[in-house]
């Protein structure tokens, strides 16, 4: 096997609607590490590929005849592939997004943006991590407040709002050197996004939890990057916080 080959990550495709499949298909195929390496057009062909190829990473419609997206995770589960399952889809509906994160998927990526971050979600996954459209961090949001979800200690005042997870610019935190970013102790990672990572912290000054969102470190030298995440923080706060 060559070095080119030691790093390539093998990915299912499974959609029903063939333009979209073969156009997520070649935006893919431009990074020389991913490697589609089936399409499926139905669950029932999805499980199949995936018992037959053993992918890295299966990128899953949610509505597929035969099988749906959940259930052909539940498939890939019961035969104990290790598998990464990206589930594609066009509801931007939260019961649907915790049901997802409860079958323990790996990325949940809105179709409307799939084009744009499809490839991110995928390299982010196969590196271990979580990938989460950027538009549904309030469902992350509503996630850290479910009892079951707060670790160590329920929060102490109110639930966590999308300013206070826009809200936070914090520009050297490096996760592993230390659990704390300026005032803030890390509970624990609850996502990511287009810009950043969403994190379920500990305000030491007023002694509560809630979310914060850190600039990934690769974009924090771009100015356009750095005032639209302070664009969207200001935007997130007025509309939390109306006149």
């Amino acid at each position: 096997m060559t070095e080119r080959q030691s790093r390539e990550i093998r990915i299912l495709i499974a959609d029903d609607h063939p333009i979209f499949r073969e156009g997520l298909a070649k935006v893919i195929s431009r990074d020389p590490r991913l490697h589609v390496v089936a399409e499926a057009e139905n669950g029932d062909e999805a499980v199949a590929r995936l018992n037959e190829l053993r992918p890295d990473v299966a990128v899953l419609d949610l509505d597929m005849p035969e099988r749906d997206g959940f259930a052909v995770t539940q498939a890939a589960q019961a035969a104990k592939l290790a598998v990464k399952v990206i589930i594609l889809t066009s509801h931007n509906n939260e019961a649907l997004f915790h049901s997802a994160i409860d079958l323990g998927v790996a990325g949940y990526v809105l179709k409307d943006g799939a084009i744009n971050e499809i490839v991110s979600a995928i390299r982010a996954v196969a590196s271990g991590r979580h990938y989460f459209s950027p538009e549904l961090s309030t469902f992350l949001i509503n996630r850290a407040n479910r009892p079951a979800s707060l670790a160590e200690r329920e929060p102490t005042t109110n639930k966590l709002t999308s300013a206070e997870v826009l809200g936070v610019s914090l520009r050297t935190f490096e996760p592993g050197s230390d659990r704390r970013i300026s005032h803030y102790r890390i509970v624990k990672k609850l996502g990511e996004g287009g810009m950043g990572e969403v994190y379920l912290a500990e305000d030491l000054n007023l002694g509560r939890q809630l979310a914060v969102k850190v600039l990934s470190h690769e974009l924090t030298d771009n100015p356009e990057h750095l005032r639209r995440f302070e664009r969207e923080a200001r935007a997130a706060s007025a509309l939390n916080h109306p006149n």
